[in-house]
């Protein structure tokens, strides 16, 4: 009786130190939880910027892009928040893009400098869909460990951006009261698609694309196997004053949202608590 008994003290502690494969992390039904962010803030074109572009519309766009980024993210690892996987997404997410951005860049002009001012508001979502995910699978100069600054090779399961950089979220597998999730505690962008691996047909990876990237910020040391998911985000832009004051940075104003059941919307709804 005592020999069962250790039998089957090991076993637990075994099962207990299973490391989770990736596949583990997604289930097979649909995941409502998500994470939403938003925030608002200006973006400037100098003097020394316009001098090095004909295109300040895609000078606005890129720079809204990781002003938008930057700001939510941070948002999001101050919660860092548990997301259970998922391998549907839905419908109106499918094909849906990881940027967009609405209404006219107009920007106006800074008194003194003559600096292009411009408003926007934003949205980040993130979505914990096996379609909009990856994971982290090599480290610079194989280190076993890597920090802000650090280049990563990632592999997108299915989706990727097609627009450069884009921008992710890291979470790491675990594992409380026996239900896979995702603690989300880093953030990066992707500077580069590498190409697509191949795989054969009935593989869940068959999709699979190399990308490179770059770690932004992280609560904590990134390691292979943590998981990303691809940022979305919804810009527009907001009127700014023809003359605006000359001040080297506007202040941001963020507002938080946490959502269940993400949907897309027509009109701005209450946040609800997610669960």
């Amino acid at each position: 009786m005592r020999n069962l008994f250790v039998i089957m003290a090991l076993a637990l502690l075994v099962s207990s130190c299973k490391t989770l494969e990736t596949e583990d992390m997604f289930y097979p039904e649909n995941s409502y939880a998500g994470v939403e962010k938003k925030a608002v803030f200006t973006v400037r074109l100098t003097s020394a910027d316009l001098e090095r572009t004909t295109r300040p519309e895609s000078v606005f766009r890129k720079k809204a892009m990781e002003k938008c980024f930057v700001h939510t993210a941070r948002q999001v690892l101050e919660l860092q928040p548990l997301l259970k996987g998922s391998l549907v997404a839905p419908v109106a997410h499918q094909d849906a893009g990881f940027f967009e951005l609405k209404g006219q860049i107009n920007p106006a002009r800074a008194t003194l400098t003559d600096d292009l001012v411009q408003d926007f508001q934003c949205s980040l979502h993130i979505y914990p869909y096996f379609s909009q995910a990856g994971e982290i699978v090599a480290l610079e100069e194989q280190r076993t460990m890597v920090a802000r600054g650090h280049r990563v090779t990632l592999t997108l399961f299915e989706g990727y951006p097609d627009e450069m950089p884009a921008y992710f979220v890291i979470g790491r597998k675990t594992s409380p009261q026996g239900v896979n999730l995702i603690s989300i505690f880093g953030s990066g962008r992707i500077v580069q698609i590498v190409g697509k691996t191949s795989h054969g047909e009935d593989n869940l990876y068959r999709n699979q694309t190399l990308a490179q990237g770059i770690i932004m910020e992280a609560n904590h040391e990134v390691a292979k196997e943590d998981l990303i998911f691809l940022a979305r985000m919804d810009v527009r832009t907001i009127e700014t004053a023809k003359e605006t004051p000359d001040i080297s940075s506007a202040p941001t104003e963020t507002e938080d949202e946490i959502w269940v059941r993400p949907k897309v919307r027509e009109q701005e709804t209450a946040p609800s608590e997610m669960k």
